[in-house]
């Protein structure tokens, strides 16, 4: 095949030179066809395959679908490693749920292992365990690696493979559950003084107490849309919702429900806070002021 230089994500010019190539049958059958046998991919954007693909001619076109199904494979071989999710029926992932040991008296902080399992077997692994220890390698082949945290807290693990380009990240929560979970989120003002024009945006801040690696916080905002779940990385941030026009809400009330990944302890029941009413209008566009009867009822 001719030597058109190391071919790169970014080295878009090389697709010129492969259409330049491609551009009798001659060439088209000892390049294009070699082509598919290649490791090395161009790619280029969208718009620029777009822009050269339209207008030319049949056999070129060929030449550009052959580049396009390798870059695509190319991009798909950066991630090279996939690990089981445990959390979700083993499905092979790439970006796995939290993971997390519900410690116990009788189950303490240095007896918990935390096991991570490759959906295939690696080698030439490393996993950096997120507590400051040294990175340990996986020299393989295996399906499986274990660790045992000496200490509690909230460790982001990361795992590569040698000559894949993008980690594996994940995080490992090893704690003891709460006895006294609390809830405490700061809502905005509400009320017939506070209607808000649609869109508007409410936020609510989550200053909860004592809370660990267990915690979740259910946000219904009082629309018919996905309930937003927020864990303790939320602490003191404002958390928003756009209300939408032509929502059909004049009314609603926020509702917050506290949840914790390892059950509540026994004595305890679910924990929730709520607020409201808030009020909304939808913009008029016929008068200089909203009217809220003829516009929210």
């Amino acid at each position: 095949m001719a030597n058109y230089g190391v071919w790169t994500h970014n080295n878009s010019e090389k697709i010129l030179q492969v259409i330049i190539a491609c551009h009798s049958f001659q060439h088209y059958k000892k390049e294009c066809q070699n082509l598919g046998v290649e490791k090395k991919a161009v790619h280029a954007s969208r718009v620029r395959m777009r822009k050269i693909y339209e207008g030319t001619p049949k056999l070129l076109k060929i030449c550009l679908l052959t580049i396009a199904v390798i870059s695509l494979s190319t991009n798909a071989s950066a991630q090279c490693i996939a690990i089981k999710d445990s959390k979700a029926g083993n499905a092979p992932t790439f970006s796995p749920s939290k993971n997390f040991a519900c410690l116990t008296a009788s189950n303490p902080r240095n007896a918990t292992v935390h096991r991570i399992e490759f959906a295939s077997p690696v080698s030439n692994v490393t996993i950096n365990w997120g507590n400051g220890t040294a990175p340990q390698l996986i020299v393989g082949p295996t399906t499986i690696a274990t660790y045992t945290y000496p200490d509690t807290g909230i460790f982001n693990y990361e795992i590569r493979e040698s000559g894949c380009a993008t980690p594996i990240r994940g995080v490992f929560i090893n704690d003891y559950n709460l006895r006294s979970p609390g809830i405490g989120f700061i809502f905005p003002p509400a009320g017939d003084d506070n209607r808000r024009c649609l869109p508007a945006t409410l936020n609510v801040t989550n200053s909860s107490p004592g809370m660990n690696g267990f915690s979740e916080f259910i946000i219904d905002w009082g629309v018919r849309e996905k309930k937003d779940t927020v864990d303790y990385s939320s602490f003191n941030r404002a958390i928003p919702h756009l209300y939408k026009p032509n929502s059909k809400i004049c009314r609603t009330r926020i509702s917050v429900t506290y949840r914790n990944l390892c059950g509540l302890p026994a004595g305890t029941v679910p924990l929730s806070q709520s607020a409201g009413d808030y009020f909304f209008i939808e913009k008029d566009t016929a008068v200089t002021s909203p009217n809220k009867i003829t516009i929210c009822q």
